[in-house]
């Protein structure tokens, strides 16, 4: 068994092996790290993995098309190869969104899309315009503040108890479905209706006077 020091020896020479200065000992502070930016063990290496991988390593590995939002790989990698030259990179993850092993880190595609392409990390938040966490076409892709994030939000919380609606509530005094909007951090009523559709209806018509966002509800 390795013991503490070989492991943290072990964990530098990856660290020079990518151009990473990042002190083991001393995580940095400040770091932007958007949701879902990459899956690790902790915020260290996290935090780690976000600084060593650029934009020309993610090009070494994969062919990103812009117009299909779809990674390719360019050489074979894992385990004996597994992940064959040729093949489409990533899976879903239970989120619905794509994601992407590299160099022992997972990491969201829409956002490597994103450092494909510019060559930087994202500011903030990845955004897909029309709602479909698993189209990473560029031209669908917009890195947002996490308040314009949340405002494109089409589909309702899992225990959502109206239909599944999404600004739809029953309010049980009235005997009516409400319609509400959050905007600014304060929640606004729409109205009171008869049934949870009305009320669906009154919603995502306030939303893009609301939000500012063209929306394209599913159906």
């Amino acid at each position: 068994r390795r013991t503490r020091a070989a492991h943290r020896v072990g964990l530098c020479a990856v660290r020079k092996a990518h151009h990473c200065q990042h002190d083991a000992r001393k995580p940095r502070q400040g770091l932007c790290v958007g949701a879902g930016d990459v899956y690790s063990n902790n915020r260290h290496r996290r935090n780690c993995h976000m600084e060593c991988l650029t934009a020309a390593r993610v090009r070494e590995l994969f062919e990103y098309a812009p117009e299909t939002g779809i990674f390719t790989r360019r050489i074979a990698t894992g385990h004996r190869g597994c992940n064959r030259a040729g093949e489409r990179a990533g899976r879903l993850n239970q989120l619905g969104y794509r994601q992407i092993g590299i160099d022992g880190a997972r990491f969201q595609e829409h956002r490597l899309a994103w450092l494909y392409v510019t060559g930087d990390w994202p500011l903030a938040f990845i955004d897909h315009i029309n709602g479909v966490r698993d189209d990473n076409r560029f031209s669908n892709l917009r890195d947002v503040s996490r308040t314009v994030n949340a405002y494109n939000q089409r589909n309702p919380k899992s225990n959502n108890l109206t239909g599944g609606f999404l600004g739809v509530s029953f309010d049980k005094k009235a005997g009516k479905f409400k319609a509400c909007i959050h905007a600014n951090g304060k929640q606004k009523q729409i109205g009171r209706f008869e049934t949870a559709e009305l009320a669906r209806d009154a919603y995502r018509a306030a939303k893009p006077l609301v939000h500012g966002l063209e929306v394209t509800w599913p159906k």
